[in-house]
């Protein structure tokens, strides 16, 4: 399923993908279980990723990613390659 979302206030070193509008897809088969850390972590796209309270850890239901070039751009700059 191809989907367009939005992340929401996104802190420490992921804090350059705040407001980034992303191309992804999902894939539902499986089931998740909640880490104890991400237990008070916080919804950064409905639905879609969780960032725990330290900030460090980004979890993301949004795969293919790495293949957006918008989100290449903000977390490794202007010149990084893309997979094209």
């Amino acid at each position: 399923l191809k989907t367009r979302a939005i992340f929401g206030d996104v802190q420490g070193p992921w804090s350059a993908l705040a407001g980034l509008a992303v191309n992804g897809y999902e894939i539902h088969h499986g089931r998740t279980a909640q880490h104890p850390a991400m237990a008070a972590g916080r919804e950064v796209m409905p639905g879609l990723a969780w960032q725990n309270a330290q900030g460090n850890v980004l979890g993301v239901y949004l795969h293919g990613l790495f293949e957006d070039p918008a989100v290449l751009q903000a977390l490794f700059g202007a010149t990084a390659p893309t997979l094209d």
